[in-house]
């Protein structure tokens, strides 16, 4: 009995050590995955930064410059004309451009710079930006624009503030004649994405990348950083530091908190590297994060940084100190069950087998509790995400639809003006059509609960098809409709959530067709769509002649993140967002292969006429 003893005993003690490093190792893979969460989020947001700088440059150059060839044609006499004509049409190009210049000024242009050929300034518009001017090119950008003929975008230093380039080259009959320069700066930058959550964004840069006597220049927008001794930031007005600080609650915390920081990541900084760090700071949980930003010449100068206010951690530490009082309380009490069930044979039999039991049902429902944390966690920040992307859609969109229209106020003959309608009257209806959809794909974050809806399969693959017939036909791509002679076909669906899955399947096939017809000149590509009604469902079934799908892969294109296309061309959400809408409909979604290529079919509940 005491030999038993002494075995209970160190038995105890060793499963509460496995049990203790077990939990803390959970504990620290959480917290960690949590800062890499953190850093990937304001990757996201610098993305959509990007995103949203460069979609209105290239709306811009698209609809202004490309289009307006008065504009590319005063350039192009610039380039042999007498001196005194060089400046008249600088002044008649800066006529025409002023008015929707100073427009894209207020959406984050910075400045519209033209270039020759030789990479010289020819013709500067800029606006001043919390006291600065114009930013200063180092012409690296302008010159390979220039040298390459191709459109140039990368972040550029500058000696009175930075920014991001984007510089396409000007062609006139058929003649290179220059380039254009459009910029937004790395504070508009910042500000913008104070849009996609909570917290302070700022930017710093280092004293190498601008110049040790910055603080001399004419200009100077530069100022000490809080954070590193070898950066600077962006000289901004004290008012903008207490914005800033807001969620510290003053500025003088917000001080301490860079203080407090700048031991802890003084060695990251030097890494170049993606990374965010947590503290507390007077009883406030802090985390900042910290993302490189690389020049032309793939040079890492500068960070941007988020701080904000973070109780994730202590969430984490708590969940994991309450794991370990019931789990170490439980070790006890079985060891202490089993240490008197040892004084009855028959007793210590059964309540071995009971103890047993009650051990595998707590182990479960912890890894499950584990588990539910860790995919909430992911969720929701795939919701701000998503929230993000919705959100920098919808600008540039409405940016489009007011160009648009546009081309109708001008005089012109009742041809050319019937033509302009039309033209108009199609590109509305696309620009309605995506905003449609980027609501149906919050609907789908946010379900609503207007489900039971009454759809017209045949009439939702027609209004679909209007919209992307066009591109099907001009890619030489047959498609066939096939309804059983049926006029209608009711199923109980959302109309809007349909044509998104439709819409996804169509380009799919139509991307499959294409990547075969690159390897293959005289191959006919086809997509069929089936529908029919029978035994109190509605099926459509959506196929191609592109080969099917490996078998390899046929499990895995309705998991969220997979994709076969370039890195550029796919999320991987397509597909898994196509299944999820169809199972929220009470259907099922499913593919094959079959003659040649694959089927994905839709099963929806019929609705009677």
């Amino acid at each position: 009995m005491k030999t038993k003893t002494v075995i209970i005993i160190i038995t105890l003690i060793a499963c509460e050590l496995i049990f203790f490093f077990g939990l803390g190792k959970a504990r620290d893979i959480f917290l960690n995955q949590h800062l890499k969460d953190e850093t990937a989020l304001l990757s996201s947001s610098y993305t959509s930064g990007i995103t949203n700088a460069r979609n209105i440059s290239n709306a811009f150059y698209n609809v202004i410059i490309n289009s307006d060839h008065g504009i590319l044609q005063l350039f192009a006499e610039a380039d042999k004309a007498s001196p005194e004509r060089k400046e008249e049409i600088k002044r008649l190009m800066q006529q025409k451009l002023r008015s929707i210049y100073e427009q894209q000024v207020k959406l984050g242009l910075k400045q519209l710079q033209f270039h020759t050929r030789d990479s010289d300034n020819f013709l500067l518009m800029s606006v001043d930006v919390n006291g600065s001017g114009p930013m200063i090119s180092s012409k690296l950008t302008v010159e390979t624009a220039n040298r390459m003929v191709r459109y140039t975008e990368a972040f550029e230093e500058g000696g009175t503030f930075n920014g991001v380039r984007f510089v396409y080259p000007l062609v006139y009959n058929s003649v290179h004649i220059g380039s254009l320069e459009l910029g937004v700066s790395a504070v508009y930058l910042a500000e913008n994405m104070n849009s996609f959550g909570s917290g302070t964004y700022d930017f710093i840069v280092k004293k190498t990348a601008v110049g040790a006597d910055s603080s001399r220049k004419p200009g100077f927008s530069y100022a000490q950083s809080e954070l590193a001794e070898n950066y600077l930031r962006e000289n901004v007005s004290y008012e903008y530091l207490q914005d800033n600080a807001a969620v510290f609650g003053s500025i003088e915390e917000y001080l301490y908190a860079c203080e407090i920081f700048k031991p802890i990541i003084q060695n990251r900084l030097t890494s170049g590297e993606p990374f965010s760090e947590h503290t507390v700071i007077n009883g406030k949980e802090i985390t900042a994060s910290f993302l490189p930003i690389s020049n032309i010449l793939d040079q890492q100068v500068a960070y941007f940084i988020k701080m904000s206010r973070d109780n994730k951690f202590s969430y984490i530490v708590r969940l994991y100190q309450l794991a370990l009082f019931i789990g170490s309380v439980t070790i006890l009490l079985i060891f202490g069950t089993v240490f008197l069930a040892m004084q009855n044979s028959y007793k210590s039999e059964m309540l071995r087998i009971v103890l047993d039991e009650k051990l595998k049902e707590h182990e479960n429902r912890l890894y499950i509790k584990e588990q539910m944390l860790f995919q909430q966690s992911k969720l929701a920040t795939l919701g701000e995400m998503f929230s993000a992307l919705a959100h920098q859609w919808k600008q540039p969109l409405n940016i489009l639809a007011m160009y648009v229209q546009n081309m109708t106020d001008e005089e012109v003959d009742e041809k050319e003006k019937a033509r302009r309608e039309d033209i108009v009257e199609k590109c509305m209806a696309q620009i309605t059509f995506m905003s449609e959809t980027i609501n149906d794909f919050m609907d789908f974050i946010q379900p609503s609960n207007s489900l039971d809806m009454k759809m017209d399969m045949v009439r939702t693959a027609d209004e679909v098809l209007k919209l992307l017939q066009p591109a099907l036909q001009k890619k030489k791509i047959e498609i066939s409709v096939d309804s059983g002679g049926k006029k209608s076909v009711f199923a109980s669906a959302n109309p809007n959530e349909f044509k998104h899955v439709m819409v996804n399947l169509l380009n799919n096939a139509k991307d499959a067709i294409m990547e075969v017809k690159e390897k293959d000149k005289m191959f006919v590509g086809r997509i069929s769509i089936e529908m029919e009604e029978k035994d109190g469902a509605c099926y459509m079934r959506i196929g191609d002649n592109a080969g099917g799908i490996s078998p390899e892969i046929v499990e895995k294109i309705f998991t969220p993140y997979f994709t076969t296309k370039k890195k550029k061309e796919g999320s991987g959400l397509g597909l898994y967002m196509c299944k999820k809408i169809i199972q929220k409909h009470s259907g099922d979604f499913t593919v094959r292969n079959e003659n040649g290529g694959a089927v994905f079919e839709i099963k929806l509940p019929s609705v009677k006429s």
